[in-house]
């Protein structure tokens, strides 16, 4: 069986709901077929941190499972989460409208 992993790392503006997006990812219309095995959460901490990992089985006739995790890094926009990932300037340019750790969105 294999394993597929996504990090998903949100500002903390921009921080969205774990159950929002697992709603939209297991969609019984236009999501993936997958059914939810098991999560741990913390986004409930006294100290402000964030960060969900749920962990999806495929259909029975697909032998595989989703790693996915919401991280918050405390980074301070998108500009600086993209940087902070190392994308490409020009592409950071091209997203954001703002040069390479300018501290715009």
């Amino acid at each position: 069986m294999s394993t597929y992993g996504f990090r998903l790392t949100f500002t903390e503006s921009h921080w969205t709901d774990h159950d929002t997006i697992i709603d939209h990812l297991t969609h019984p219309v236009c999501g993936l077929a997958l059914k939810e095995d098991m999560r741990t959460c913390t986004c409930t901490c006294a100290f402000g941190e964030r960060s969900c990992r749920i962990w999806f089985d495929g259909p029975e006739q697909a032998a595989g499972r989703l790693d996915l995790q919401l991280v918050n890094d405390q980074i301070a926009d998108y500009n600086q989460a993209l940087t902070y990932a190392g994308s490409p300037s020009a592409e950071i340019l091209r997203g954001t409208g703002c040069r390479r750790g300018c501290g715009g969105r």
